[in-house]
């Protein structure tokens, strides 16, 4: 019962009181501008499907599918338009100056609390102590 009112009634927050358009640039922008925000995505999908009877339930990653599968049918919607991504001579793209900001000494910053969160969070350290090569 659980499963199929989720399945038929969930939508993301704010999409009652936003537009589709609205709601979709919120989602891409955290969870599809690159594989670290799908892989939070998974995430917070692997949490809802450890509920007993909700195993293999998709819905984030489900939303974002059809978000993106919007923005190829409709060039320019949510404000998405493809851009080249930059590279370093190592071949990876360059690390992002916000993590480092945004962890060292502060005490809000949660442990992690799945594989998923555990294995993001060595990965984003290995790129801060190594710059990603």
């Amino acid at each position: 019962m659980v499963r199929g009112a989720l399945r038929s009634l969930w939508t993301p927050v704010g999409a009652g009181v936003k537009s589709e358009e609205e709601v979709d640039a919120l989602g891409l922008y955290l969870f599809a501008d690159g594989p670290e925000g799908r892989e939070h995505a998974r995430g917070i999908d692997e949490t809802i499907a450890a509920v007993p009877g909700l195993e293999g339930l998709t819905l984030i990653q489900d939303y974002l599918d059809t978000a993106e599968r919007r923005v190829a049918e409709r060039p320019g919607w949510a404000g998405v338009s493809p851009m080249p991504s930059p590279r370093r001579d190592n071949g990876h793209p360059p690390t992002p100056t916000h993590w480092r900001d945004s962890v060292d000494s502060r005490p809000d910053v949660m442990p992690a609390t799945s594989g998923v969160e555990r294995r993001e969070e060595e990965r984003a350290a290995h790129v801060m102590r190594d710059g990603g090569s």
